[in-house]
């Protein structure tokens, strides 16, 4: 447990930058709407997307950069654990704020905000972490990973949006699953890249 909270602070430092972004896209809009919360929450919403390429992409890449990998290499953990503490740093605060701010959304547009939208903003934000993740075990640029994430995955997404709207009589949602299995898929592809590295550069 010990080296599993080790880990935890480890990635808790190298997220800061990125949990900063967090607290500004989460809290900025309530602050300067403090009248108006359900349109604060729908900004939220919008901004969200770049604290969630931005936890993505410094996943790996900022580890890499700042050359955390000799503290991994004499500290007797697994690879799983190594992962976990990544994606439980990540994910963590971003599903927090994520949550709070639906609950805000839902409340202040009961009539307008679908269970379907919502599904569908869910997946599109799991995607771009998802890529960003990945990016992240192949470049050595946090930055350059989420703002690559942030535009590959809004540009598909208006193309897919654009294709679905020109059909006539196809539901809107309907390729929401697979923007979450996109996301998915490259966040265990960017764990099996992560994993391979260090199974080479880890002690035996």
């Amino acid at each position: 447990m010990k080296k599993f909270l080790a880990l935890l602070r480890k990635d808790w430092r190298l997220n800061r930058a990125a949990m900063i972004t967090l607290l500004i896209t989460a809290l900025g809009p309530y602050v300067l709407l403090p009248g108006d919360p359900s349109q604060a929450a729908v900004y939220v919403s919008i901004l969200n997307f770049v604290p969630a390429a931005a936890l993505g992409g410094a996943a790996f890449a900022r580890e890499r950069r700042e050359h955390w990998d000799d503290f991994l290499a004499v500290m007797p953990v697994s690879q799983l654990q190594i992962i976990s503490s990544k994606l439980l740093v990540a994910l963590g605060p971003l599903a927090l704020t994520t949550t709070l701010n639906i609950a805000v959304l839902m409340s202040g547009h009961s009539n307008t905000t679908s269970i379907e939208g919502l599904s569908s903003y869910l997946c599109l934000l799991l995607a771009i972490f998802g890529l960003a993740w990945l990016l992240s075990a192949l470049l050595p640029s946090p930055a350059i990973a989420a703002v690559t994430s942030l535009l590959v995955v809004v540009a598909a997404a208006m193309i897919d949006s654009a294709i679905v709207d020109a059909a006539h009589h196809v539901n809107p949602n309907i390729t929401a699953p697979m923007w979450a299995g996109a996301g998915v898929l490259a966040v265990f592809a960017g764990c099996i890249c992560h994993a391979r590295r260090l199974s080479l550069e880890l002690p035996l």
